[in-house]
């Protein structure tokens, strides 16, 4: 038996866009501080950016996937 509350009137879909945006502007902000700590052209800052928003994209949608299923767009 599931103890899950069911929030009526709220558009999964205006939920799923805050949710990347906030994801998105999280993002900016790591990255411009790791430009500036190691320098944009530097092996490591492509490295590590590439490892960020591989794992962060991929949390962001395994968190949406978990709560409304499939939520990637064709």
């Amino acid at each position: 038996m599931s103890n899950g509350i069911i929030i009526q009137g709220v558009d999964a879909e205006d939920i799923i866009k805050f949710i990347s945006s906030k994801n998105k502007k999280m993002q900016a902000i790591f990255l411009k501080q790791l430009e500036d700590a190691l320098g944009p052209e530097t092996q490591e800052f492509r490295a590590v950016r590439k490892l960020f928003l591989d794992y962060s994209n991929g949390y962001k949608r395994a968190v949406l996937s978990a709560v409304f299923g499939d939520v990637e767009r064709e």
